[in-house]
């Protein structure tokens, strides 16, 4: 009976990796220009690290819609190659064919709920996160389009670059929790001191005004001054802000258990709707094969098109959920769209063994 097994197994996942290879490859070019935007011109690296964070985000979407096309065209083509028929004729139940349906599934499932609930926060995470060596790139290596920085504690504005790290004609403001220092410079070169981890503003010719402790004292230096600061304190002005899309699993119940005040039902809506994202990838799997065998006539390109309905049945499922949810504050409602699934895969398969 393994060998049976065995051979439903081998061709979904070879239909399995095939459709994710291709919906992988397509998710990566159109997250190309977002992530090009995001590195803002930073260098090759940056930008594939960036477009792979925004592809793995995009996994367990991606794995649910192969699971769902390839039992669809794994069952579809076994149906219309009458294997199913000369199964019945030789006495074996086509409800073994579930075997291989459960097994793909719960493989795909687990992969899944690993990635929802691990690697998918930490992506969503990242993503929106400047890092140090983005601005290193942007302060050292003259990558800004406008001639001009807008950070928390570093504005400035510039003529024209001269070379990599130096400006002509600037004015800048530099702040700290001790006071600020405005003004021009007839020019400002960056290096960055690595033992430090700070950036060093090599200044000439200032002329502009330093504020301590409340005071403020017009200053004009025609030489040399130097500033150091750390790259910890450098932060994008308007930084999004971290929510619950950005923390484990793991945290989120934590958070539960802490009873953090005003964010219970949300922490639990989330756990709830990633549980649900990560079973839905069995039921797919489930779904498929009635597809496969009712529209096994049809050829594939009906049946691609026809696995995309329960798709936009869960989806749908999901968008009320989450109406429901914030109407309510009721966590339990994220269960709904595989809850949905679940029975309409159940009907579906009753349906087809009855024929």
């Amino acid at each position: 009976m393994w060998r049976f097994h065995r051979y439903y197994i081998k061709e979904f996942l070879v239909n399995l990796l095939l459709t994710f290879v291709m919906l992988f490859g397509v998710a990566l070019l159109a997250t190309v220009t977002r992530a090009t935007g995001r590195a803002q011109g930073l260098g090759l690296l940056l930008t594939l690290r960036l477009t792979l964070y925004w592809s793995m985000s995009m996994l367990p979407q991606l794995l649910s819609i192969s699971v769902l096309v390839a039992s669809v065209f794994t069952f579809g083509r076994a149906a219309s190659d009458n294997e199913i028929t000369a199964m019945r004729a030789a006495g074996i139940r086509p409800l073994r064919l579930l075997g291989a349906v459960l097994f793909v599934g719960a493989l795909v499932g687990a992969a899944n709920s690993w990635l929802v609930h691990e690697v998918v926060p930490w992506t969503h995470y990242e993503k929106y996160r400047p890092t140090k060596d983005a601005f290193k790139l942007l302060m050292i290596n003259n990558k800004s389009r406008q001639n001009q920085w807008e950070l928390d504690k570093f504005q400035m504005r510039w003529a024209k670059p001269d070379g990599p790290g130096r400006y002509l004609d600037v004015d800048f403001n530099v702040s700290s929790d001790g006071g600020s220092q405005t003004g021009r410079a007839d020019s400002l070169e960056i290096v960055y001191d690595e033992a430090e981890d700070a950036l060093i503003l090599l200044i000439d010719g200032f002329d502009g005004e330093i504020t301590r402790n409340g005071k403020t004292v017009p200053v004009r230096l025609p030489g040399q001054t130097t500033l150091s600061f750390s790259i910890g304190v450098l932060e994008m002005r308007n930084r999004r802000n971290e929510g619950m899309q950005d923390i484990s699993t793991t945290q989120l119940v934590a958070e539960v258990a802490s009873g953090v005040t005003g964010r219970d039902w949300q922490a639990r809506w989330w756990a709830g709707n990633r549980i649900s994202e990560a079973l839905s990838s069995l039921f797919f799997a489930l779904i498929g094969f009635p597809i496969g065998v009712l529209f096994r006539r049809s050829g594939r390109m009906v049946s691609f098109a026809i696995s995309f309905v329960p798709l936009a049945f869960y989806y749908g499922l999901f968008f009320l959920a989450k109406s429901l949810s914030r109407s309510s504050e009721a966590w339990e409602y994220s269960l709904l769209p595989v809850a949905g699934l679940a029975l309409a895969s159940i009907w579906m398969t009753r349906k087809v063994f009855r024929q």
